[in-house]
């Protein structure tokens, strides 16, 4: 029996049958490939772009927790004395160069929805943290209850205060030793904090406590 010829195709060469040869299917698989590794680059690439994104939001957000807080503990300082430990006095406001301590209007919280009660707020920066303190009492005895330090924003480069008094001179601490202002009442006519923020560069801030300017 014979076997039945190939059909010619145009031009005299022969059809071949259905089906792909061993390097095609290795040509469209190489392609396959550099097509999926160019794609999951471009994937990989935006994800850590997103959360590079999204870390650097979290961090203005605690920039600004921590400017916001401590903007409104001056802008709303009293000048108040409180007692400390053992009934010493201490002063409305006292503070250096990396730390300050003040007595100020409170704002309206769950506790204190009306707000407007005198307090006793504290702010210290050590080991690139910036913490803050909210004593539970204005005048506070040595068997009171503790404040605990709260952790207001980390990662900081320097964090600086200083302090504008009446004579229009900056001093890096507060109430001065010698002078009109050397009283346990007497604020500062302006407090300027500055923050060195890692990844974000400097901020800085001067705030007018409400009773800085009176006599």
């Amino acid at each position: 029996m014979k076997s039945r010829p190939r059909a010619m195709a145009p031009g005299g060469g022969r059809y071949r049958g259905g089906g792909f040869s061993l390097l095609e299917v290795l040509v469209a698989t190489a392609i396959f490939s550099v097509v999926a590794v160019v794609a999951w680059s471009g994937v990989v690439a935006l994800i850590g772009a997103r959360e590079a994104l999204g870390a650097q939001a979290d961090r203005l957000r605690a920039v600004q927790w921590a400017v916001g807080g401590l903007e409104r503990d001056l802008s709303q300082a009293i000048a108040r004395p409180a007692r400390g430990p053992g009934g010493v006095l201490l002063p409305a406001l006292v503070g250096d160069a990396v730390g300050i301590e003040l007595s100020h209007v409170g704002f309206p919280t769950a506790l204190d929805p009306r707000g407007g009660r005198v307090r006793r707020s504290a702010w210290r920066y050590g080991e690139g943290r910036l913490d803050r303190l909210r004593h539970p009492t204005l005048d506070r005895a040595d068997f009171g209850r503790r404040a605990e330090p709260e952790t207001v924003i980390g990662g900081l480069g320097a964090f600086r205060l200083r302090y504008l008094d009446r004579r229009g001179e900056w001093s890096p601490a507060w109430p001065p030793r010698l002078g009109p202002d050397a009283r346990p009442d007497a604020l500062p006519r302006a407090v300027e904090f500055t923050l060195e923020v890692e990844g974000l560069g400097t901020v800085r801030r001067v705030v007018l406590p409400p009773e800085g300017g009176a006599p």
